[in-house]
């Protein structure tokens, strides 16, 4: 009789533990935040490159009062330089850049909403490349095939 009590009462309480499958609905979902860039892979030459950028945070154009910074950084080198962001209409910022000389370089959009803060960085080849260069570009191209091809 004690047993059965035992049992009865393991049984009640392993149920009672038991997840509600609807518990994932009681949690706040985090924005997220879709970024277009229209930023090429290669510019033939050093030269002025205008770049335009639309960014949507829950599918919505995102607003004026979010903070937008984009970064150029040589590959290799530690000095960064802040380019200014404009905004040209819902959700589209529209920046230019003189690249000063040929090789790789590093772009990275800083973007921080209410609700998230991303940092994505697209590297681009400009002009002619070192064999280095050439060899770090390939790399990374390599790397980011292996990375999404399993999506």
């Amino acid at each position: 009789m004690k047993k059965s009590w035992i049992l009865g009462f393991l049984l009640m309480f392993l149920t009672a533990c038991q997840l509600d499958p609807n518990t994932e609905e009681l949690y706040e979902k985090p924005a997220s935040i879709h970024l277009n860039t229209n930023i090429p892979s290669h510019i033939s030459s050093p030269k002025e490159q205008a770049f335009r950028f639309l960014i949507k945070e829950n599918g919505q154009p995102i607003r004026a009062s979010s903070d937008i910074k984009i970064s150029v950084r040589k590959y290799g080198e530690d000095l960064q330089t802040t380019v200014k962001a404009e905004l040209k209409g819902e959700g589209v910022y529209r920046s230019s850049y003189k690249f000063p000389e040929d090789g790789l370089y590093d772009i990275r959009l800083d973007v921080t909403t209410a609700d998230q803060h991303i940092m994505p960085t697209k590297r681009i080849a400009v002009g002619q490349l070192t064999e280095e260069e050439k060899d770090v570009l390939h790399n990374k191209q390599k790397k980011e095939k292996q990375t999404h091809s399993h999506h």
